[in-house]
């Protein structure tokens, strides 16, 4: 990477960073400077341990500016979540670049990228699996590419064992322990998930609600109130979508440029709704292994029905995109749709709309559900470690730093500063994206749908909804795709156990 900037440099703009956020009310020590030292400041006896050396469980080190490749996703729709290749202005931007010369510093080594692809249908794993099986040491130190490419690729011995590595600490608090622990088969964990990352917050799923449409179909709803009241249901949720309908052309058909209708749907929006209302195709054994259901329960027939009628009638619109001419922004953002459902990070896409909306969490299935539930759509980044690493500890160390450097000044920067007060426009969804971001797990739907791709069942796209698909033939349709799922995912699960 382009060093342009001193260290010097760097801390100076991270001090302006700290000082926005601080503002903005995240009340937390500035400890993000590597070399703030806590106490014996003047040499008075104390102990001298510097600050980030007392949270990350290890001290500076020289490791002669050797080298330090990440092979890192780059794919279009995430956020540059390591890498940054020079400050540009923009603050996110400078933090992560401020971050990699800050590890460099303490660690005494050179960052060099390698940017691929790293979402669906990605060679990453590939490239990591003919470089284990040459027996020759990594070409990649640590990658970053998304938890689904990791999981889609089949492989589990390409990967190191993070619950081994001695350098890593899964109850540091920038790692999200419940997805590790959701993770973890056989006691073999292969990926890393936290606040290394800002797409681990970015990709969360949740519903936003246009607060205009809402009063001019005089629904007399207080949407916060609802979730508080642990009212905010999947049958809310629909019958207020039905409450919602105006055909302006009289076709019989939603159209996206012109009707006025419920519910705009990107097809992974309710895939993720899947999750959130604690609806899993997938099940642990008490062996702690994962696999398909033999059948569907009546729990994930009675949500199936209820969406299937949904997407009968015409107040619903589907669409494969979030942008483009048919996708779900423009419509939402022009005050003709009431509900919009995808992923937390559409806020920064909202930035224009003139109207207020509500930020809320995916429904719960129903009162029965103990809480809500924030799942990831699982194409967020996540890390893992190649098996044959030149140094699993300086590796580990790397993962360590750069994710409490993102916990201290680039989460907040993303979370507290940017989805908060620049991207939002209602004061009170502050306190929705901090239920979003309190209650987030990985459950078995994303976590390990993507092997076989049974997961891609759930997404309501016009295949899924029509005549002969999942949503209008669930069990037929379930009993013909189970037994290959099935072993698809046994093979994947027998992997732990080598």
């Amino acid at each position: 990477m382009k060093s342009k900037l001193s260290f010097i440099l760097a801390l100076s703009m991270l001090s302006g960073l700290l000082f926005l956020s601080g503002c903005a009310g995240n009340g937390k020590e500035d400890v993000t400077t590597p070399y703030a030292v806590t106490d014996d400041v003047n040499g008075s006896g104390g102990t001298g341990v510097k600050t980030n050396e007392q949270m990350l469980g290890f001290a500076s080190e020289d490791n002669g500016g050797s080298k330090f490749v990440i092979l890192q996703n780059n794919a279009s729709d995430l956020p540059e979540d390591l890498y940054a290749e020079t400050t540009n202005g923009n603050r996110l931007n400078d933090a992560t670049y401020a971050r990699l010369l800050a590890a460099e510093e303490y660690l005494g080594i050179k960052f060099e990228f390698r940017l691929e692809p790293g979402q669906w249908n990605s060679k990453m794993p590939d490239m990591i699996y003919n470089d284990v099986a040459s027996n020759s040491e990594s070409s990649f130190d640590l990658v970053n590419m998304g938890l689904n490419t990791g999981i889609m690729g089949g492989l589990v011995g390409i990967y190191l064992n993070v619950n081994e590595m001695e350098s890593v600490d899964l109850s540091h608090e920038w790692w999200v322990s419940q997805i590790a622990e959701d993770a973890s088969v056989a006691g073999k964990l292969i990926c890393l998930v936290g606040d290394i990352n800002r797409s681990t917050y970015g990709y969360m799923g949740c519903v936003f609600a246009n607060l205009e449409v809402s009063e001019t179909y005089r629904l007399g709803v207080d949407y916060y109130k609802l979730v508080k009241d642990r009212e905010w249901t999947v049958d809310k949720f629909l019958e207020l979508t039905k409450a919602v309908a105006h055909d302006e052309d009289g076709d019989l058909a939603i159209s996206p440029d012109k009707d006025i209708f419920g519910w705009a749907n990107v097809g992974i929006g309710s895939r993720v709704m899947w999750s959130c209302a604690d609806v899993n195709l997938i099940s642990k054994d008490d062996a702690g292994n994962y696999n398909w259901v033999e059948a569907l329960d009546d729990k994930a027939l009675t949500f199936i029905d209820k969406l299937y009628r949904a997407s009968r009638q015409n107040n619903v619109f589907y669409f494969g995109s979030i942008l483009g001419d048919n996708g779900g922004i423009k419509p939402f953002a022009d005050n003709r749709c009431l509900f919009l459902t995808f992923l937390v990070y559409t806020a920064q896409k909202l930035t224009e709309m003139e109207s207020q909306y509500a930020m809320l969490p995916m429904p719960m299935f129903d009162f029965n559900q103990s809480d809500y539930i924030s799942a990831n759509m699982s194409a967020f980044d996540a890390v893992f470690f190649p098996a044959n690493v030149k140094s699993d500890d300086l590796s580990g160390k790397v993962a360590e730093f750069l994710g409490w450097y993102g916990r201290e000044t680039i989460i907040p920067e993303y979370y507290d500063v940017s989805l908060k007060f620049q991207y939002n426009n209602v004061d009170k969804n502050v306190e929705m994206l901090d239920l979003i971001r309190a209650r987030l797990r990985m459950t078995s739907n994303e976590l390990f749908g993507t092997v076989g791709n049974g997961i891609g069942l759930t997404a309501m796209t016009l295949a899924n909804t029509a005549d002969s698909g999942f949503y209008s033939q669930p069990v037929s349709v379930w009993k013909g795709k189970v037994s290959q799922l099935r072993k698809t995912l046994e093979s994947y699960m027998q992997e732990y156990e080598e």
